[in-house]
């Protein structure tokens, strides 16, 4: 799985879920954004986004160039999958992205809301949520 773009927006078990990036930013406002720019092809991403609150924590989530994030040509190989945890609870997040995409957000151990499948293949793709219950983990 290939991230592009993940975006946060802190705290404030309704759930809504968004393929469109402007109607996702209506709901939400203003947002912290991990772009992965700046970054070489091939560095793990784990703490450099802290500053905003954000950690994956699996340590082997590799940036990586490519002309499939349409954004800024620029996001993240997962290797199937990724974590983040938050430093504060967070209501709402948005990831540009190429593929397909699935969110499982959580407040502790607890599981907030499991997505739908977002997109399928291909590029260009936005999956975003809002939740009325705030989480900690993704």
């Amino acid at each position: 799985m290939l991230l592009a773009t993940l975006i946060l927006l802190p705290c404030s078990m309704q759930v809504t879920e968004y393929t469109a990036r402007p109607a996702w930013e209506a709901a939400v406002g203003t947002v912290s954004t991990a772009d992965f720019v700046g970054y070489s092809n091939g560095t793990f991403i784990t703490n450099q986004y802290s500053g905003i609150g954000m950690t994956f924590t699996q340590g082997n989530d590799a940036v990586y160039v490519s002309s499939a994030f349409v954004v800024d040509g620029v996001g993240v190989n997962c290797n199937g999958d990724m974590e983040i945890t938050f430093a504060t609870p967070q209501n709402a997040i948005g990831i540009d992205f190429p593929g397909a995409i699935h969110i499982n957000v959580y407040s502790g151990a607890n599981l907030v809301h499991s997505s739908s499948n977002f997109a399928g293949s291909g590029a260009g793709f936005f999956a975003g949520l809002t939740s009325v219950s705030s989480f900690d983990r993704a």
